[in-house]
């Protein structure tokens, strides 16, 4: 006898007829990029299963979309146990999470593009990087992806992770002038269609 799955993480069929809709639901899942981007319920209501019907969607009706992540449905947030000290004040504050997760979600959407620059954009591109000031690794990182076209799909939460272990004066640096360079760079060389599933 097969176990009932109630988890939509881990189940095995995305299939629609097990799928009751509305509207609005109907909205968000058949409206490819546009409409609805964010679904907001309570746990086990229903959102997972949601985000798993709308990456299916995207996969099979835009296939030169790139999707965020790789070889799972949906990228899941694990906050670090111990943060960085002077850390905990600012995790309540709405603007610190908005600028960390634009952060986060930019640089894995141009870390995850493939990129052919000329000589003049790749130039720019280092320059931009480095007046950024991001955390050591992800200049590195957004350094190669950009300038020689060496990609990494790595999750908007590894990166979120990177920046919550970062020190304070890191963090401060890289909302104040490294969002700024991300927005510009991802709006500049994002080209096509993405879709991140978090």
């Amino acid at each position: 006898m097969k176990d009932w799955n109630t988890d939509a993480q881990f189940a095995d069929i995305i299939d629609e007829r097990f799928l009751g809709t509305n509207s609005q639901i109907d909205n968000f899942l058949s409206a490819g990029m546009g409409g609805k981007f964010l679904v907001v319920a309570s746990k086990g209501m229903g959102k997972t299963l949601l985000l798993r019907h709308k990456r299916k969607h995207i996969e099979e009706n835009h296939k030169d979309f790139v999707v965020i992540p790789r070889g799972q449905s949906a990228d899941y947030v694990i906050l670090p146990n111990s943060p960085t000290k002077g850390l905990l004040t600012l995790l309540e504050d709405h603007a610190f999470w908005q600028d960390l997760w634009t952060i986060s979600i930019a640089t894995s959407a141009l870390l995850s593009f493939p990129h052919k620059l000329s000589e003049i954009e790749r130039a720019f591109v280092v320059r931009e990087l480095d007046r950024a000031e991001l955390p050591i690794a992800l200049e590195a990182e957004l350094t190669n992806a950009l300038s020689i076209g060496q990609r990494v799909h790595r999750n908007p939460s590894s990166i979120l992770d990177i920046l919550l272990q970062s020190e304070i004066k890191t963090i401060a640096r890289a909302r104040a002038k490294g969002q700024q360079v991300l927005i510009s760079l991802f709006n500049s060389y994002i080209t096509s269609g993405c879709a991140i599933f978090i």
